[in-house]
């Protein structure tokens, strides 16, 4: 491209980028001092200058003429110019700081969403409450089965001991069950088992209680109920069916209501009931097994969930399932137990219809079976860590407590 056009095509370029001017002056005054800026013709060499120059483009002549009025009114002065400048390389490099702000912005939004997304992995397990059941299969860890009383000492309290760091020594767990439990924050109280020292041996095939020569049981008819209960539930796993007692000296522990024994028989742990208890609102919430409705002992998969269905506020206990909620019950296949529920106005993804879940699946463990295929309606695929559109197995354990 030719250079003079070049240059003609910058000059108005730039003449376009000018602010607005308005300029008064009379066309005659301005025609002027035009012609006073302007070389005169007698003063050129004619010979010396080809035709082309004579007759300068019109946009030049264009330029040229607001170019001159630009200088002659004063309106944008050269420090004016030069201000301006500034002020655009100013813009310009913000603009560039703003955008490097912006992908920077950009990086560590992204890296934050990535560990908000991390974080709340299982989001909606912990939008449901806690999950109270423990599945081995998950990690493998050796877990150890403790209890404790509700505040009333009413009923006996399972939880899950679950180590991330355990020689597999029962030994280690059922002989300082007072240190794992918070009373305060589960709302319960322990049995006094400082003053009990269990012993495993044989593989953990044979299990020895050994208390002091002047070892007293706690008084009280309750209390030897609630230690039976217990020790039902912590050893309720092991393949040996009893517990062998000894003082230090003696063959023999006197168990207070109980009476002197030698040893002490262990009673099944089924046909229950799982409710939740809590003692107080700040408390924990946790399931409890129930084994009695109305006096009777449970003795079928139908009475359990009617009695899932009754509150027992007066002992902090609470329903799993709503006493409205209807369900049909198909109970033919030994392994799977089928229930599925009619609508219900409360079902949902929330709270409620998961610890209702949770609770059936505990209860249908104590009667033998092995997994629950449910129908929620309203509900399907993925309910927290449940898959409802596939039967559901039975929990390893209740309550679960990660040691670290």
């Amino acid at each position: 491209m030719d250079k003079r056009k070049f240059s003609e095509q910058q000059l108005q370029e730039q003449i376009k980028k000018l602010p607005k001017i308005e300029d008064h002056q009379s066309k005659e005054l301005l025609f002027e001092k035009i012609q006073a800026h302007t070389p005169s013709r007698k003063n050129t060499n004619k010979r010396q200058l080809s035709f082309r120059w004579l007759i300068p483009s019109m946009a030049g002549l264009t330029a040229a003429v607001i170019l001159f009025v630009v200088l002659q009114s004063g309106v944008f002065r050269d420090d004016q110019i030069t201000e301006h400048h500034e002020e655009n390389m100013e813009i310009m490099s913000g603009h560039d700081q703003n955008d490097s702000s912006y992908d920077a912005r950009g990086d560590m939004e992204s890296a934050e969403f990535d560990e908000f997304a991390q974080n709340t992995e299982g989001f909606v397990e912990e939008e449901l409450g806690d999950f109270m059941l423990y599945y081995q299969d998950e990690h493998q860890f050796p877990t150890f089965t403790i209890a404790v009383a509700d505040q009333q000492n009413m009923f006996a309290i399972p939880i899950t001991l679950v180590s991330t760091s355990s020689t597999g020594d029962p030994n280690d767990y059922y002989n300082r069950i007072d240190t794992f439990v918070d009373e305060d924050q589960l709302g319960v109280q322990t049995f006094p088992f400082e003053d009990i020292a269990f012993e495993f041996t044989k593989g953990n095939q044979q299990l020895f209680m050994t208390v002091a020569d002047d070892y007293q049981f706690p008084p009280g008819s309750s209390n030897a109920y609630m230690f039976q209960k217990m020790v039902n539930i912590m050893f309720e796993k092991y393949s040996f069916d009893h517990i062998t007692l000894q003082t230090d000296s003696t063959d023999q522990v006197d168990l207070g209501p109980i009476g002197v024994k030698d040893q002490l028989e262990l009673q099944p742990v089924d046909n229950l009931a799982y409710k939740i208890y809590q003692y107080e609102e700040s408390t924990q919430r946790l399931f409890v097994p129930i084994d009695m409705t109305n006096g009777n002992e449970i003795t079928n998969i139908e009475v359990a969930l009617e009695e899932m269905q009754q509150d027992q506020s007066d002992f902090n206990v609470y329903a799993t399932i709503p006493e409205e909620a209807d369900y049909r019950l198909v109970t033919s296949d030994d392994e799977t137990l089928v229930i599925a529920f009619t609508s219900y106005e409360l079902f949902g993804y929330n709270e409620m219809t998961y610890e209702m879940t949770q609770a059936i699946l505990a209860t249908a463990k104590s009667f033998g079976y092995t997994e629950v295929d449910f129908t929620i309606p309203g509900l399907d695929g993925m309910f927290g860590r449940f898959d409802l559109d596939h039967p559901i197995p039975v929990p390893d354990g209740i309550n679960p407590q990660i040691l670290h």
